[in-house]
């Protein structure tokens, strides 16, 4: 289904768009501003009916609740992580990038090309405690990398 047909199941345009402005209000306090102006970039684009409509549109569910912004970022990033967008990789610091000018611009161009795989993306819900699960390996990488001026990856 495009966003031009209806249905009754389908979230309106506006909860999404109040869901991702709150997640960019959350990204901003959480010290994460390349996200938070991702999200606006996706944000301003899912307002002028461009791709990031195409990709949210039939979501189903609370999109706040459900952390639709973020499943939304985390399929951006399963792309990055993939290497299917090296325009957009050279801004993403876990491949190695650096957020500069651009990167919105690159950002929208992977979502107006890879729509199909973004809206299957958003349908999983994102890992979002990982620092809670890292807890345990704390102590080991500690330990392996004691006397080493190295970085973990």
């Amino acid at each position: 289904m495009t966003h031009g047909e209806e249905s009754m199941s389908v979230v309106p345009t506006t909860a999404i768009a109040e869901s991702f402005a709150t997640q960019i209000g959350w990204c901003a306090r959480m010290d994460s501003p390349m996200y938070a102006d991702l999200l606006r970039a996706a944000l301003d684009d899912l307002r002028g009916s461009g791709a990031t409509l195409d990709v949210v549109w039939d979501f189903e569910g609370d999109p706040t609740r459900q952390a639709l912004a973020l499943r939304f970022l985390g399929g951006v990033h399963r792309l990055v992580l993939a290497g299917r967008v090296p325009e957009l990789a050279e801004f993403y610091p876990s491949v190695g990038g650096t957020p500069a000018d651009g990167m919105e611009a690159a950002f929208l161009a992977a979502i107006a090309d890879h729509p199909c795989e973004l809206a299957s993306a958003i349908k999983d819900a994102p890992q979002t405690n990982e620092v809670g699960r890292c807890g345990a390996l704390l102590p080991g990488l500690a330990n392996a990398s004691s006397g080493k001026d190295l970085p973990v990856h």
